[in-house]
């Protein structure tokens, strides 16, 4: 993965742009296109923070409120 987040909050989850292979696994393993993911606004603080750009896959990560240990993975396809 490459350049995480500049800023980091309790309340904001960890952010991170997909390489190339990665992005390719991912919407492999899923099943889906970019076209497919949810997708997530180029202006959106944390991913301005990234220097992503329109086409992007990111991957949010956060942890469950309630036990530490687990955490959940979510992608974004970046659009304008």
């Amino acid at each position: 993965m490459t350049k995480p987040q500049s800023f980091s909050h309790e309340f904001v989850p960890k952010h991170e742009i997909l390489h190339k292979k990665e992005k390719e696994e991912v919407l492999s393993k899923l099943g889906v296109t970019p076209q497919q993911l949810p997708r997530i606004k180029k202006a959106d603080p944390a991913i301005a923070s990234l220097g992503a750009e329109m086409g992007d896959v990111i991957k949010i990560t956060r942890n469950d409120s309630k036990a530490d240990t687990t955490e959940y993975s979510y992608y974004r396809m970046v659009v304008k």
